[in-house]
């Protein structure tokens, strides 16, 4: 195919210019030494960190920023969680876990305030003691007169439970009588949570409910039931956590959460030798480059932008201070920073600050820079070695730039976002970030997706697919998926295969779901039918909204999937929004013979190789993969990225090679806030905020990016406005799009170029598939696929 050269002709208006001023002025926590002299709540700096200030910079720096957090979020939930508290008491009904948190700050708060402090010091003293009892009783009485509802809640709060009643031991705030009701309570709580709660795996929940149990077995071993509770939890710690060594969550905050139980738990059952592992410390290691140089981190997976910061204060100072690890210890203070740059932010759950608290560590020894390129793994149960995440930075200073690549589909709280950028920042600027609180398509990412035309290249979710027509998934049913709340599915002994089909909002009559054939893919390629295909119906009504129906065949027997790394499954639906994840049943693969194994499944890419840049001075990287489209097609798509140190502009080459002839309309998709302006072949656009929920708004100071996109064959841009909801604000979702017929192993390459505020001239790339020469400051710079 011949070379293409492609001009672009588009400067940036003074007008434009003006969009660039910051919206707001940022707050941010004063980090100097600490003195004699009072908090934010007017309440003193604990002595002994008076007595050290000055003697470490970093742990000072810490100390106040996460003091300074955990205040905040004390004065922001306290009058609020008080009412709450009233009301509890007086129906006693279960107490929220978010109640225990706070009142567990608030003790935790008060044990830094010495005995003899004076007036409102005192009274701000006793008044926090006061609470967190108040509290614990409270949660003693719904034990045993609300005891679902308080389990419900102790799944994530039994632990803090048993931390509250310590905390108010050692300040000798109970009664001999309240001690022995509440260690009934936690007894009889820590029960419910067993019998009602408890699930597998190493992921949030499990690790949360093992750490509970784990913790009131702890504080109460003459129990005669504390031998099932220390059971369980060695279960999760041994067969689940330890055997892969690895955790299937794949959303940022969810992450943040079970590192916050996994440490805890450790401590708890006396295993933190275990986390000495080179395995262990390998792991934790994949997360350092998680953390931008502004603080901010990525959004992949099931996350508000700011859900689990709190937990990730936490898990940045503990893995610094049990590795000794100076990149962990400055992504803690760096995290700390930008939240405490963001006084509006509820942080709601305190037990994490809290205890962040009380392990600030002092500084590590130095490391060397940071990489600019760093590609990161993960591992399945069965051993499988995953890539994971791909890592760009031009550096570490405040106007450094940074991106973060999400390479893994699914996983537990994960989306099909493989291949999609997660994250793009430079200085305080967060330029793109993702849409996910909740599931949203492979087109709803920052990345590439393909479909029949133009038009339904950037559809919504409620039509990804055409009603009535064959489409074909990629199901990773080997990889951490989203589990049904019980153990690993065995791939040698699958039991049953089904589609959950869901209630599609406003459709009314007869939902028919039809699977032609279900494919088993080996690695080297070669494929397997192993299953016919089914066929089910679910009739929908308006009267009886929220149906589901659950459509697979009666029984598998006992099949043998183990030779098979993945699966295509061809189906077709006269409403297709219904069809909702895939499921799977086993035997358990790490739970006993008589257990079974749960997996649900949405449709994926398979990726097939990623690498860094082999210039370890430039920032840069890429990954190729295979990828279903909108109609079921295979499509191999390359997608190669420089981050340039210059101007923190962002060069991403992509290429697509067709397996299948046909009509496509294919490219990279976009989302943002606001859509400044836009021509033939360049998109200006900015986000003014990353969430927007009610009166909510978390921003960063906005900056335009500018799109400039050239390709082998001719493009146009393509657009669509709509809301996505959950306090994601980008409504604005743009294409640069090559449509028409395609040959099988055809290729065509599409070069999309990010500048932030970029002002200057034009662009002028030179591109043939599989290639792009792009001018940079330091010379042309070439981006090539392996």
């Amino acid at each position: 195919m011949p070379r293409l050269r492609h001009v672009v002709r588009v400067l940036l208006s003074a007008q434009t210019a003006l969009l660039f001023a910051v919206a707001g002025k940022i707050h941010a926590a004063d980090a100097g030494p600490i003195r004699d002299s009072a908090s934010e709540l007017g309440l003193p700096f604990p002595p002994a960190w008076i007595a050290e200030t000055g003697a470490d910079a970093r742990r000072d720096e810490a100390r106040r920023l996460f003091l300074t957090l955990l205040e905040r979020s004390i004065a922001k939930n306290s009058a609020a969680q008080e009412r709450q508290l009233d009301k509890v008491e007086a129906q006693q009904k279960a107490v929220s876990r978010f109640t225990l948190f706070l009142f567990y700050a608030q003790a935790c708060r008060a044990s830094l305030i010495p005995a003899d402090a004076p007036g409102a010091e005192k009274a701000a003293r006793d008044r926090y003691i006061n609470n967190a009892r108040r509290a614990l009783l409270a949660f003693a009485t719904a034990a045993r007169t609300d005891r679902k509802a308080q389990a419900d809640q102790n799944e994530f709060s039994q632990a803090t439970c048993v931390a509250l009643y310590e905390e108010l031991d050692k300040l000798r705030a109970l009664g001999a009588e309240e001690k022995q009701t509440v260690h009934a309570a936690l007894g009889d709580g820590a029960q419910a949570v067993l019998e009602l709660k408890a699930e597998r795996g190493s992921f949030n929940r499990a690790a949360y409910v093992a750490l509970g149990l784990a913790e009131t077995a702890r504080v109460l071993p003459d129990d005669a039931r504390a031998a099932a509770w220390r059971a369980f939890a060695t279960d999760v710690w041994e067969v689940d956590w330890m055997r892969s060594r690895d955790t299937i969550e794949d959303a940022r905050g969810y992450n943040g959460l079970w590192i916050y139980a996994t440490f805890r738990l450790a401590e708890s059952l006396g295993r933190l030798g275990d986390l000495r592992d080179p395995r262990v410390a390998a792991m934790f290691a994949r997360f350092s480059g998680m953390v931008a140089p502004n603080g901010a981190m990525p959004d992949f997976g099931n996350c508000y932008w700011v859900h689990g910061l709190e937990h990730w204060v936490y898990a940045a100072e503990r893995i610094g201070a049990f590795y000794k690890r100076a990149d962990f210890l400055d992504n803690a203070a760096r995290i700390a920073r930008f939240l405490a740059s963001h006084p509006e932010l509820d942080l709601g759950e305190m037990e994490a600050l809290a205890d962040a608290c009380r392990i600030i560590a002092p500084a590590a020894p130095p490391m060397p820079p940071r990489p600019r390129s760093v590609l990161t793994t993960r591992v399945t149960d069965y051993g499988d070695v995953l890539y994971d995440k791909l890592y760009l930075r031009t550096g570490e200073s405040p106007d450094a730039a940074y991106v973060c690549v999400d390479l893994h589909d699914g996983g537990y709280h994960g989306h099909a976002d493989g291949g999609s950028i997660a994250l793009y920042t430079k200085g305080p600027h967060v330029l793109l970030h993702t849409l996910g609180r909740l599931e949203v398509f492979a087109n709803q990412h920052q990345g590439v997706w393909s479909a029949q035309t133009a038009d339904e290249l950037l559809a919504d979710g409620a039509s990804q697919h055409r009603p009535g027509e064959w489409t074909r998934w990629l199901v990773n049913f080997r990889w951490p998926g989203t589990h049904m709340g019980g153990h690993t599915i065995d791939p040698a002994r699958m039991r049953r295969i089904f589609f959950r089909l869901g209630d599609p909002e406003g459709f009314t009559g007869e939902g028919v779901l039809e699977v032609r054939d279900v494919i088993g893919v080996r690695p080297d390629g070669s494929t397997k039918l192993i299953h016919p295909g089914w066929s089910g119906s679910q009739r929908y009504s308006a009267k009886k909204p929220g149906e589901r129906a659950f459509l697979g065949p009666a029984d598998l027997g006992v099949a043998d999937w183990s030779e098979f790394s993945h699966l295509l499954v061809s189906w077709k639906s006269n409403v297709p929004q219904a069809v909702e994840w895939m499921g799977f049943e086993s035997a358990a693969f790490n739970g006993g013979p008589n257990k079974a194994g749960g997996l649900r499944a949405r449709a994926g890419s398979r990726m097939l190789s990623a690498r860094v840049n082999p210039d370890a001075s430039v920032a840069g990287g890429g990954f190729t993969r295979e990828m279903l489209d909108a109609s079921g097609r295979r499509i191999r798509h390359s997608r190669e990225l420089r981050l340039r140190d210059t101007d923190g502009a962002l060069v991403v080459l992509d290429t697509f090679e067709f397996t299948e002839a046909g009509v496509y309309a294919f490219g990279p998709v976009w989302h943002a806030q606001a859509i400044v302006s836009r021509d033939a072949s360049c998109v200006v656009a900015r986000d003014d905020a990353q969430f927007q929920k009610r009166k909510t708004i978390v921003a960063q100071p906005p900056l335009a990016l500018r799109f400039d996109f050239a390709g082998t064959e001719a493009l146009r841009i393509v657009s669509q406005t709509y809301d996505y909801a959950h306090g994601h604000p980008q409504k604005e979702h743009f294409a640069a799009v090559c449509e028409g017929a395609r040959r099988a192993g055809e290729r065509v390459s599409i070069v999309s170029v990010l500048r932030p505020a970029e002002t200057s001239g034009p662009i002028d790339v030179e591109s043939k598939p599989g290639e792009a020469r792009v001018p940079s400051a330091a010379g042309v710079m070439i981006l090539r696929h392996e």
